[in-house]
């Protein structure tokens, strides 16, 4: 008796639409996630090829380490973007670039608590006064200062 009620419960529950739906969002949404992170993996590996090509300029080379730098950040690969920042700065760029160096930013929070960040916000400050992280940082702290002004006890 109890075998026969099991199986109309799992026939109700196989043939019910919506667990199937949710199930097979499931999959999609790991399958879209897998794809991404091949997708890198695989951009990874031929920017690693064409940096070993010597048919590119000094800022050539830069595009190319900086792009292979922001995806080896984005696989957690902290070891290997501290070597390429070894390979950019061996490149002895006129310029600096503040993409660059806010992606050292981002490093230097991740891997290293943060240690250098000082030191590389003024070279961003210096290098390009408006860029996005330094605007976005001014912001929050202008919104932080106000939020503490607010609570301040007056002596």
């Amino acid at each position: 008796m109890f075998y026969g009620c099991e199986s109309i419960i799992y026939r109700k529950i196989v043939t019910d639409p919506y667990p199937y739906q949710f199930e097979q969002q499931n999959v999609n949404v790991e399958l879209k996630i897998y794809n991404h992170i091949n997708t890198i993996a695989n951009l990874y590996h031929t920017h690693q090829y064409t940096t070993k090509m010597d048919a590119f300029s000094d800022s050539g080379h830069f595009k190319i380490l900086n792009v292979l730098f922001v995806l080896t950040l984005k696989l957690k690969h902290y070891p290997e973007a501290k070597e390429l920042i070894q390979s950019i700065n061996a490149l002895n760029l006129k310029t600096p670039n503040g993409d660059f160096i806010a992606n050292q930013i981002t490093l230097d929070y991740l891997d290293n608590d943060g240690a250098n960040v000082d030191k590389l916000l003024e070279e961003l400050k210096t290098v390009e006064p408006e860029h996005q992280l330094i605007v976005d940082l001014n912001e929050k702290n202008d919104a932080f200062d106000e939020i503490v002004g607010k609570y301040k006890v007056s002596a």
